[in-house]
């Protein structure tokens, strides 16, 4: 099995192998070890190898892990960032519109409570049962409102536990 790295700096073949290498390699093993790692990527040139490039570690004794970082990581974390920024964002406009709806209802329903709406209305029966529609409507707007906030909360908790399990399947 092939583990894909890449580099962060400018190197060279011997300079990679002994980065790579595990100390304590005896001539021949670090020699099989140098050969594995050639073979497993002919496309680097072995005197500059450009930061950047991938290179690919084969998944053998004679190799350290820690010392490189897997490609897989890197990227995976970035779109993770992005992914919680975009529901963060989502989130944030949500709850805006929602505040908005909710001082609009809180205008509309001072309107139509002030004195000089409900001497307006008294004397008309029909005008009355729009309002109590009106009331009713913003009411079940209200209702409304706070269950998307519930379910965008839910999404995006929902979402951030499934990109931490997909993060440590990455990683």
């Amino acid at each position: 099995m092939l583990r894909p790295i890449i580099l962060k700096a400018d190197t060279n073949a011997e300079s990679l192998a002994s980065d790579l290498l595990r100390a304590r390699l005896s001539e021949a093993q670090a020699d099989a070890a140098r050969g594995k790692l050639a073979e497993a990527n002919p496309h680097l040139d072995t005197e500059k190898i450009a930061a950047g490039t991938v290179v690919l570690v084969p998944d053998t004794p004679g190799f350290k892990t820690a010392d490189a970082t897997s490609i897989q990581s890197e990227p995976f974390g970035d779109f993770s960032a992005l992914a919680q920024g975009a529901l963060g964002a989502a989130a944030e406009r949500a709850k805006a519109g929602i505040a908005a709806r909710k001082k609009e209802r809180a205008d509309i329903a001072a309107a139509l409570k002030s004195a000089a709406f409900r001497r307006l209305t008294a004397n008309d029966p029909d005008t009355q049962r729009q309002v109590e529609q009106v009331v009713k409507a913003a009411t079940e707007d209200a209702d409304a409102d706070k269950q998307a906030a519930e379910m965008l909360e839910a999404i995006s908790k929902a979402a951030r536990a499934a990109l931490d399990e997909l993060g440590k399947v990455v990683r």
